[in-house]
């Protein structure tokens, strides 16, 4: 009788254990996806204010050469 209760104890503290690595798992991929998207947001935050400067610059310098005919 006490092995059953042994072995049913071991089942549930390893059935506890799998359930926290497994919500753990799902924490560490949320935030990894959150970093990710942060930082793709910050690059393309950042390259339209590089083109928005780069036109602004051409503008300011007065390039008026549209095409080469």
């Amino acid at each position: 009788m006490a092995i059953v209760i042994a072995v049913s104890l071991m089942a549930l503290l390893m059935v506890l254990i799998l359930a926290f690595l497994l919500t753990s798992s799902t924490h560490r991929n949320a935030s990894s996806t959150e970093v990710a998207m942060r930082q793709a947001d910050s690059l393309a935050a950042s390259a339209g204010e590089t083109i928005i400067a780069d036109l602004l610059g051409e503008m300011r310098a007065g390039s008026r050469k549209v095409g080469t005919t």
